[in-house]
């Protein structure tokens, strides 16, 4: 869905999801790398809840090339 709202050629090259510490209130951490126009972009995020923290990293991995 992500991918459509930026309308852009964009290609996840990378995709890791680290955990912060251990409990009920996890904290995942999650590094991406995306591919725009044969550059490389890195976006990070961390949050409880993996799949936002997983959008958050792609949106701040776009951020950089959309800037």
């Amino acid at each position: 869905a992500v991918k459509k709202i930026i309308s852009r050629e964009t290609v996840i090259q990378e995709f890791l999801i680290q955990a912060i510490n251990r409990g009920s209130d996890d904290v995942g951490k999650v590094h991406m790398q995306v591919e725009h126009n044969g550059m490389l972009y890195y976006g990070f995020s961390a949050n409880t809840d993996i799949v936002s923290a997983s959008v958050e990293a792609f949106i701040d991995a776009v951020n950089k090339f959309v800037e």
